[in-house]
């Protein structure tokens, strides 16, 4: 019969068999795996060992030659070798979509940025952080000017094209340890870990012109996009994250009071 060596696919010589070999050179072989082609045309998956014999003054005179069907067992080992693959391969698609899911769960779906409740998560460690430490830390509240026109004269399609390019704008312009969310409709929020007041202030002027020169086009007509923007400090005793979002929002009403496409930082009312 033929046979072929499993591991490499390549075809045995006649001199290079287990019972050549040890005849040959009194090599012992054990269990090498080869498959064969049997004379009635089968084909088999064999375990082919060779031990040399040598007579009283130690020359080779034969071989015991053993080969051991293992076809069976060879079968089973690759189906349960194919099955292992499809696990992994579900294992992998199953957690794909998990984390599909749950960046769902995280993100607004028109914009991409964070949700308002992923926000609050994220921003309530940073509290901490900043409480524990007597870090200072800041909230920006912004929002786009006058979008309820921007709905009424050209559509919520066009406004939600708008909300995304504020977003897309609003991200490029943030520092990678902030934490940018949408936080409803048209408003958005921003924490700023490590920056006072006066840093916070300079972010947000920085944002709010960077959006001001951005022109878009809707319908043939070139559209100028303006944000008002409330900045709050984290006071250092008794604050919370709501009480110093509420702070911020203030300021954000205060700047559309002050005639919007401004930035204004809270301050207590007498």
């Amino acid at each position: 019969y033929k046979g072929w060596w499993l591991d490499t696919g390549e075809p045995i010589a006649a001199e290079d068999w287990a019972a050549a070999r040890a005849i040959r050179d009194g090599e012992t072989s054990i269990d090498e795996e080869i498959r064969i082609q049997c004379f009635d045309g089968s084909s088999k998956i064999i375990l082919n060992s060779a031990i040399p014999l040598r007579d009283a003054n130690g020359a080779i005179s034969g071989a015991i030659i053993v080969n051991q069907d293992i076809s069976v067992r060879k079968q089973i080992e690759e189906q349960l070798l194919q099955a292992n693959t499809s696990i992994d391969a579900m294992n992998r698609e199953l957690k794909q979509a998990l984390e599909r899911e749950q960046q769902r769960a995280r993100t607004d779906p028109l914009t991409g940025l964070y949700n308002r409740r992923h926000f609050f998560e994220l921003g309530e460690q940073l509290f901490e952080v900043a409480r524990r430490y007597r870090t200072p830390l800041s909230v920006l509240m912004f929002d786009l000017d006058r979008f309820k026109r921007i709905n009424d004269n050209y559509g919520h399609q066009a406004g939600d094209a708008i909300l995304e390019r504020i977003a897309a704008i609003a991200r490029s312009h943030v520092r990678s340890a902030d934490v940018l969310a949408r936080y409803g409709g048209e408003e958005f929020v921003v924490v700023l870990p490590n920056a006072n007041a006066t840093e916070a202030r300079a972010a947000a002027e920085h944002l709010r012109k960077q959006v001001e020169a951005c022109h878009d086009y809707i319908e043939d007509t070139s559209l100028t996009v303006t944000i008002s923007i409330g900045v709050a400090e984290m006071l250092p005793q008794g604050d919370t994250l709501e009480r110093l979002i509420q702070r911020a929002d203030e300021a954000l009403y205060d700047a559309k009071n002050a005639g919007r496409n401004c930035t204004r930082v809270y301050s207590a009312k007498a």
